[in-house]
């Protein structure tokens, strides 16, 4: 590809998934992205949520979408969250979020954007929530290029790992 101004461009996505053997593409594994149980500062008061055990089927989550329950935090909430009320169902993570922050209910939220947010109250950890591995994915000719793979590396040394 090139874009405007005449530079070669090429795509590294960097993407939690699951790892495929027979491809023309590199797959490295690089990392992990962690994800906790959000909510915010507002809903916590509202419900008393603070320190203590956690009963989530006393309060409304915001969830995935049908077709989508099985990603990310879908199968967290249906082992975890059994009875509670569904606050919202969709398929955008930056719905969730906004969802979240307005009070409309907890979510799982990567931690690494929803930690910077002042308005948002981490109730679990990733540990207790959920983790994904990180791939880098390439085109395995780009891959012996020096510069995709110094970029590759980059991004490889950016990427949180497993504790």
């Amino acid at each position: 590809d090139r874009d405007v101004t005449g530079v070669q461009t090429c795509a590294l996505p960097i993407s939690p998934t699951e790892r495929t053997t027979t491809s023309p593409v590199v797959v490295r594994s690089v990392g992990v992205w962690p994800y906790g149980l959000y909510a915010s500062r507002d809903y916590c008061e509202a419900h008393g949520l603070g320190s203590g055990s956690l009963d989530l089927s006393r309060l409304s989550i915001i969830t995935w979408t049908e077709p989508y329950a099985h990603l990310r935090g879908g199968p967290w909430f249906a082992k975890h969250a059994r009875g509670a009320a569904i606050a919202l169902r969709s398929d955008s993570a930056r719905v969730h979020f906004s969802a979240c922050k307005s009070s409309a209910g907890v979510a799982i939220l990567p931690s690494k954007v929803a930690d910077l947010d002042s308005g948002l109250v981490c109730l679990l950890h990733s540990e207790q929530v959920l983790s994904l591995d990180l791939f880098l994915v390439v085109h395995r000719d780009l891959a012996r290029t020096a510069r995709i793979r110094a970029v590759m590396e980059f991004l490889a040394d950016l990427s949180p790992k497993r504790s």
